[in-house]
């Protein structure tokens, strides 16, 4: 957020949809939010509410997708949902973007009846890795990308760093739903 109470917001939503938005604050800290999407046929409509110094956001958005802009969901939807992040810094130069050595990672929804993990270790302080499975952090822009071996073909994921919490949210599309990746510290 700008000094004159502008906030800058840029985001992924579960289809892969990137977008971005400006706009001033209200005195009371929240954000309108109206970003036209799938060439102005539908859109993300909602108020974003700001605490903690503005390190923190969450909110309540409806998404609308009509009908025939995705072969993956080709009837389109209308959703109400909830979002969540916080502000982001990007580290001093080799500096880790989420401080940590050990995370677990857990992948949970769609075809996954139940949620598996795996343990993360640093080898580097933008690199985490396990058996099969790699993440790689952007310290620019804290994001992630990740890659799982998968029997049949690699799994491809991102998501993005929530800084007032320490852990990294993201997904991946698997037919026409979308699989949660969480990135949580271990001890």
């Amino acid at each position: 957020m700008d000094k004159l109470g502008k906030a800058r917001l840029a985001g992924s939503l579960a289809d892969g949809t990137r977008f971005t938005h400006s706009s001033a604050m209200t005195l009371q800290s929240r954000l309108p939010l109206y970003v036209p999407l799938y060439g102005g046929r539908g859109a993300i409509i909602g108020w974003i509410d700001f605490a903690g110094s503005q390190q923190s956001l969450s909110g309540t958005l409806d998404w609308v997708k009509p009908a025939g802009v995705a072969k993956s969901i080709p009837g389109g939807f209308a959703i109400r949902t909830s979002m969540t992040g916080s502000s982001y810094t990007q580290p001093a130069q080799g500096q880790s973007v989420l401080s940590m050595s050990r995370a677990q990672l857990t992948i949970s929804g769609s075809d996954f009846d139940e949620p598996f993990s795996h343990s993360l270790t640093a080898v580097s302080p933008i690199i985490m890795t396990a058996p099969g499975v790699t993440v790689k952090f952007a310290p620019q822009t804290g994001t992630y990308r990740g890659k799982l071996a998968n029997s049949s073909a690699p799994i491809s994921f991102s998501g993005v760093v929530l800084q007032n919490s320490g852990t990294g949210y993201g997904y991946f599309l698997a037919g026409a739903s979308c699989v949660l990746v969480q990135i949580i510290p271990l001890p």
